[in-house]
């Protein structure tokens, strides 16, 4: 009963922020917590109650959830090391293609302190403050990822109507003027979406392709995409260029400012890879367009990466607010340990 209160108070927050307010990433958050609140619900109610199958049951589970968080901590470091090395063999040696293996690296290493620094608690009073710290960012970037893939995977739930005025589909890097597979499965999401709705409902959308040219780009990704929606037959009056945009923040603000001057209020989706959905709804929520995110399928080898990168960048979007509850957990943790050691207590 005990956690019965906040479970129901969570619930009531999860429909407001994420329904109500479109915040995918309180949801997550949210629904972590949540979790949490069920684990421990499930250990209280197992201590507090005679031993009996059903008992022995939820204390297995328990038991397994714990055992599995090293295990997966493990295998989850070892499947990022071996996806970072077929990313630098099929994608080349690009900085970010070596994320998966930094960070499949670090949790290792971070695994392996975790389980042999208390053995050296009494070697050095320093060590116990580098278990805590290590403890700290282990628990709250691991707490912050956890988050973030429920987000994402919540946001899977989101279906669109198929009552749509536009469809924007996001651009990304083009090669010699061509379009990319990750370009491709884009473009071919938001046909089939666009297919799909003539056959349900009749009501034919207007396309609307975004991004503009990089450094490296001979071509606008926006001119790119539009050739390839009219080589699949589409008329060019039902395709709108933005071709300005360099970021998707920039994606999100030019679309807009094109689709308010035809219809305001308009109804639409936006397309872009799965990874890249989550984020690109939070910017979308601060242009004030109100579009949905439809995924498009992405490589298998080239998810983790890309998903990683996402994390990295949601992160850096309320970077002072992580930053502000990080300081403040390590001071409240630190700052006693500290005082004890000075004190001789450690």
């Amino acid at each position: 009963m005990i956690f019965l209160i906040p479970a129901i108070i969570i619930l009531i927050l999860f429909y407001r922020l994420y329904y109500k307010q479109r915040r995918p990433i309180a949801g997550g958050i949210l629904i972590t917590v949540l979790l949490a609140l069920f684990l421990l619900g499930l250990c209280g109610y197992a201590l507090m109650s005679p031993l009996s199958p059903v008992i022995w049951v939820i204390l297995g589970i328990v038991a397994l959830i714990f055992l599995m968080g090293p295990l997966l901590l493990l295998f989850s470091s070892i499947a990022l090391m071996i996806n970072g090395q077929r990313m630098v063999s099929r994608e080349g040696t690009r900085l970010s293609n070596f994320l998966p293996l930094f960070l499949g690296l670090i949790m290792l290493a971070a695994l392996i302190l975790f389980y042999t620094l208390p053995f050296f608690m009494n070697v050095n009073p320093v060590i116990p403050l580098i278990y805590s710290m290590l403890a700290i960012v282990v628990l709250f970037f691991g707490f912050l990822f956890i988050s973030f893939a429920n987000a994402s995977a919540l946001y899977y739930f989101n279906k669109p109507s198929y009552n749509e005025d536009f469809i924007l589909i996001l651009g990304c890097r083009v090669i010699d003027g061509k379009v990319t597979p990750l370009l491709a499965k884009r473009l071919n999401r938001a046909i089939a979406f666009y297919e799909k709705q003539m056959e349900m409902t009749g009501k034919k959308a207007k396309f609307v392709v975004s991004g503009g040219k990089g450094m490296d780009e001979s071509v606008s990704e926006a001119l790119v995409m539009k050739d390839y929606l009219l080589s699949k037959g589409y008329h060019k009056s039902d395709i709108l260029v933005e071709e300005h945009s360099r970021n998707t923040r920039e994606n999100m603000l030019f679309s807009k400012a094109i689709i308010d001057r035809l219809k305001p209020n308009a109804r639409g989706i936006f397309v872009t890879s799965s990874f890249h959905v989550l984020r690109a709804s939070l910017y979308a929520r601060d242009a004030e367009l109100d579009f949905t995110g439809v995924p498009a399928k992405t490589a298998f080898y080239y998810f983790p990466n890309a998903f990683l990168r996402e994390f990295i960048g949601v992160l850096s979007m309320n970077r002072q607010t992580y930053a502000i509850v990080f300081a403040a957990l390590v001071l409240c943790t630190m700052v006693p340990q500290l005082v004890f050691l000075n004190m001789g207590l450690l």
